[in-house]
């Protein structure tokens, strides 16, 4: 089974607890609560539904092959910095980054991509990120109809 190199940060006390209360029948839905409870009760954060699932999908794995259960304690817990992510093996394979030009820097920025990949309709960047009031003459003067006065006085006093 290929486990995932990333998995959201859920404490070790939350996996043991969930360890504890699963049961191979139950749905997830059900344990999620119970997880819910148990996170209150140890004062944490409580875990998404999504960080539920797939702890429990793994927990349930690891009954099955007793080596997972440490695997599944060292993927849960780690928390890699942005930097490692840009090395990942994976994400690179999958073209998850795109390298954006900035003549504004004279240099490429690179960009997370699209959470999925859709053959029919492609995720992509289009154009670099916009620059902090770039587009506040468009918006103030286009769309709200104010006049290049009143835009002019408010860039002035620093409102905009």
């Amino acid at each position: 089974m290929s486990i995932p190199r990333a998995a959201p940060h859920v404490d070790a006390r939350l996996i043991a607890g969930l360890a504890k209360l699963d049961k191979a029948g139950r749905p997830i839905a059900d344990t999620h609560r119970l997880v819910g409870v148990l996170a209150d009760e140890l004062g944490l954060t409580r875990p998404s539904y999504e960080q539920a699932r797939t702890i429990v999908h793994l927990l349930r794995s690891a009954r099955r092959d007793p080596e997972l259960g440490q695997v599944l304690l060292d993927v849960t817990t780690r928390v890699r910095p942005p930097e490692a992510l840009v090395d990942d093996p994976q994400l690179n394979a999958r073209g998850f980054f795109s390298d954006i030009r900035h003549p504004e820097i004279g240099q490429n920025v690179r960009y997370p991509g699209g959470p999925f990949r859709f053959t029919v309709t492609p995720w992509r960047i289009a154009r670099r990120p916009p620059l902090l009031g770039e587009h506040n003459a468009d918006v103030y003067q286009g769309e709200l109809e104010m006049s290049a006065t009143r835009m002019t006085q408010l860039v002035r006093d620093r409102i905009i």
